[in-house]
């Protein structure tokens, strides 16, 4: 008992359902708002925060903490420390954040920068 390829019937039926299914995904896919934005907090406190759909051109935040300033650049695809003055720099270090869970801290500063979104984080796992 083998079976061949699908008749004209089975095609005429199943064709349309696929089309109807993956143009469903497209539209939900690019018509989903990416609810993530940036959130500065020092010493606790939120100290600014920025969604990234809203950032049309790269933004420096000075954000002075426990003393200590750090330069906090925003663009529409990610966040980062660019620079501080505390001695360790593990901040700086951490590079671009680009997904919802990932931060950068300062713990000489009080300075968190974390990125958030209305979804689940999308880290897949810490070390």
């Amino acid at each position: 008992m083998t079976r061949k390829t699908f008749s004209k019937k089975e095609l005429v039926i199943i064709a349309p359902i696929i089309v109807i299914l993956l143009a469903v995904v497209m539209i939900i896919r690019f018509t989903a708002k990416d609810g993530k934005s940036v959130v500065i907090e020092v010493d606790g406190e939120t100290y600014k925060t920025v969604e990234f759909g809203k950032v049309t051109e790269p933004m420096d935040i000075e954000v002075l903490g426990n003393d200590i300033t750090l330069h906090v650049e925003i663009t529409k695809d990610y966040a980062r420390v660019l620079s501080s003055e505390c001695p360790d720099k593990i901040c700086v270090n951490m590079g671009k954040l680009t997904k919802s869970g990932q931060s950068a801290v300062c713990l000489p500063a009080k300075v968190v920068v974390k990125i958030t979104g209305d979804g689940e984080d999308e880290i897949d796992g810490i070390t």
